[in-house]
């Protein structure tokens, strides 16, 4: 794993790590940087951390317009998200839902560094599931709908996921996720989701709040490390080092309360991975004594050794691992690993069945042509 970090070979990583690096870049240099940050995900953050750190001046021209071109469209962004987060607020305060942000939108919302650069398709909010049935009502009444589903694919949401199936407002064409936990119902890791409603915290957009800083890092950590999906890791893993290492240092107490909120919420063995991750990949170490109590959460040596072959190789960045070969495998085995733990295996491959039998057949039964 030493040769993929190297900093001649990946520069978006020493950038994440010390924007001022630049200062030594030569115009090759320069271009690998640009490359491997769009291919991530990560244009908008680099440039954003450049900014801050009054690095702008050190961008060589012929690169600048990709930088200055990804500002303007972070900063629209958040200028819509925000306007969309106001027009969800003030319709769900008609009901006196005040709804939480989750992911991307809770970073900009909370004001966390996560937020800089931060580019996302879509608006995660999470309510109580009791009401859940009148908040989609409402929303709906709003102008958010939802594209038409199957029978089948409508129960998959109600009866077994943690939230309804996604909406989009027909106007603005800002897509919504609304959520009533923040991991599938039939997960074999269950998150009590009163416990996290009762931590919650007020943001700096009225009308809205956030998770704890806590409860935001280990959702980021659950999202990135049980989804199976690889295409945004690295930019997911920045998040995490920017928040932990923002809240540590607004805290000292924090990585302990971190770790004591793991094992309260049963995501301790989430934690110890992205933990053993973020230090092997972005240089991330926890204090000596929230890792001696996080390390009893760590799985068996055997389990370990085989989470240590495929989450590197899958949380890299494919334009440094390249997109075949072991890295590819990773990801698969990363991903039948996800939808392992999403299910019980009976209902698992039931849904298997499902999506690739059932629904092609249902599909070309309905085809005109």
């Amino acid at each position: 794993m030493t040769a993929p970090l190297d900093a001649l070979r990946f520069p978006l990583r020493s950038v994440l790590l010390n924007p001022a690096v630049v200062t030594d870049f030569d115009l090759a240099r320069w271009d690998l940087l640009l490359q491997q940050a769009r291919g991530a995900g990560l244009l908008a953050r680099v440039a954003a951390l450049l900014e801050e750190g009054g690095l702008g001046e050190r961008v060589p021209e012929a690169m600048r317009w990709h930088l200055d071109s990804a500002l303007v469209v972070y900063r629209a962004h958040c200028e819509d998200i925000r306007l969309e987060v106001g027009h969800i607020a003030r319709a769900l305060q008609s009901i006196g839902v005040r709804p939480v942000l989750l992911k991307g939108a809770a970073y900009l919302a909370a004001g966390d560094r996560a937020r800089l650069g931060r580019l996302f398709s879509d608006v995660d909010i999470f309510v109580p599931r009791e009401r859940i049935e009148t908040v989609e009502q409402v929303l709906r009444w709003q102008g958010w709908s939802g594209e038409e589903l199957s029978a089948y694919d409508q129960a998959y949401y109600r009866r077994w996921m943690h939230e309804i199936p996604p909406l989009m407002h027909g106007g603005r064409g800002i897509a919504l996720d609304v959520h009533h936990n923040l991991l599938p119902l039939t997960s074999r890791l269950r998150l009590d989701a009163a416990a996290l409603a009762a931590a919650v915290v007020p943001s700096e957009i009225p009308g809205v709040d956030t998770l704890a800083p806590a409860d935001r890092v280990l959702h980021s950590a659950a999202h990135l490390l049980l989804e199976g999906e690889f295409d945004n890791a690295f930019r997911d893993l920045s998040d995490l080092y920017l928040m932990i290492t923002d809240m540590r240092a607004a805290d000292p107490g924090f990585e302990e309360l971190l770790v004591a909120r793991a094992e309260q919420l049963g995501l301790g063995r989430i934690l110890y991975y992205a933990m053993r991750y973020l230090a092997l990949l972005l240089d991330l170490e926890l204090s000596a004594p929230a890792a001696a109590r996080l390390a009893a959460s760590a799985p068996v040596a055997p389990l370990r050794w085989l989470m240590d072959q495929l989450f590197p190789s899958a949380l890299l960045p494919v334009g440094v691992t390249g997109a075949g070969g072991w890295p590819a495998l990773a990801r698969f085995a990363l991903y039948l690993r996800s939808h392992y733990l999403k299910m019980p295996v009976p209902l698992l491959l039931r849904h298997l069945w499902h999506k690739a039998v059932i629904t092609p057949f249902e599909y070309r039964e309905g085809d005109p042509a």
